[in-house]
C-alpha cells in the first residue's frame, strides 16, 4: 500500500502546470460587455433585445438606401435629405446593439451614442427611436411613391419592433421599482457588483444588465455611482430601462 500512495503521490505532482493553469480557466467565467458582465445563459432576453433592435436598424438602412437610389435617379435632391438623415440613424441604432460590439468603429459609435444620445441607450428611448424611423420608412416609401409594397414588408416589422421594445420596458420598469428601496442605498458600486447585489435579491440577471445601464452616469453599464442611485431615489417616476 506504501508503494501504491508513493505511486499516486508521483503522479499527482508530475501533472504540468499548464494542464492545471487550464482547468483553472474553465472555471472561471466568461465576461463580456462594456461593464464586463459574465456571460451566462440566462442572458437570452438582453441577446434578444439586441438583436431585434440590430435588426430593425438594418432595415431602415435597407430602405433607405433603396429610396436614395430611386430619388438620385428622379433627382429629387429635397426628399432625398430626408431619406439620408432616416439612413444615418437607422445605421446608427443598428451599430448600437451590432453582434460584434468589440469592433473599434462599433465602440466608438456606441460611446459617442451615450455622450450625445443618451436616450436611445435605454431600450424604451431605443423603440422610440424605432417606432420613429418605422413610420417615417413607410411614409417615405408610399408617400414618394418610391416603392409602396416595400413600405409595408420594411415598414411593418421595424413599427412592430419598436412598439416590442417600448412594451418589453414599460413592462420590466414597473417591476425594477419595487426594489428601488433596496439599492438606492448601496454606495458606488462597479457593474459587477451591482448585477451580484441584484441577484442577490432574487432579480433576473438580465433585468439587472438593463438597470445598471439605466442608471449609469455614462450610459455604458460600467458602473452606478451614488450621485446616480441619488438621482433615482429622488425621483417620482419610475426608472424606464
Amino acid at each position: 500500500s506504501v508503494v501504491v500512495r508513493a505511486g499516486l503521490a508521483y503522479s499527482s505532482a508530475s501533472v504540468p502546470s499548464c494542464l492545471v493553469c487550464a482547468g483553472m480557466e474553465q472555471q472561471q467565467p466568461l465576461t463580456g460587455g462594456e461593464g464586463g458582465a459574465p456571460i451566462t445563459p440566462t442572458s437570452t432576453m438582453k441577446g434578444k433585445i439586441s438583436w431585434a433592435s440590430f435588426i430593425a436598424g438594418c432595415i431602415v438602412v435597407l430602405g433607405g438606401l433603396w429610396s436614395i437610389i430611386v430619388l438620385l435617379i428622379s433627382f429629387d435632391l429635397l426628399h432625398l435629405i430626408q431619406v439620408i438623415y432616416l439612413t444615418l440613424f437607422g445605421g446608427l441604432i443598428a451599430a448600437f446593439d451590432a453582434p460584434f460590439p468589440q469592433h473599434p468603429i462599433v465602440k466608438v459609435i456606441r460611446k459617442k451614442m451615450a455622450l450625445y444620445v443618451r436616450f436611445c441607450t435605454r431600450v424604451f428611448g431605443r423603440g422610440v427611436a424605432i417606432l420613429f424611423l418605422g413610420c417615417t420608412l413607410v411614409a417615405v416609401l408610399w408617400g414618394y411613391d418610391i416603392a409602396p409594397p416595400l413600405s409595408i414588408i420594411f415598414g411593418l416589422p421595424v413599427v412592430i419592433i419598436g412598439v416590442g421594445l417600448i412594451v418589453v420596458s414599460v413592462t420590466k420598469s414597473r417591476k425594477l421599482g419595487q426594489s428601488k428601496s433596496n439599492l438606492v442605498d448601496g454606495g458606488s458600486m462597479s457593474s459587477d457588483i451591482f448585477i451580484k447585489k441584484c441577484e442577490d435579491m432574487q432579480m433576473d440577471r438580465d433585468d439587472a444588465q438593463l438597470l445598471c445601464t439605466a442608471l449609469s452616469g455614462d450610459g455604458m453599464g460600467q458602473g452606478v455611482s451614488q450621485q446616480d442611485l441619488d438621482a433615482w431615489k429622488q425621483n417620482p417616476w419610475p426608472m424606464l430601462i
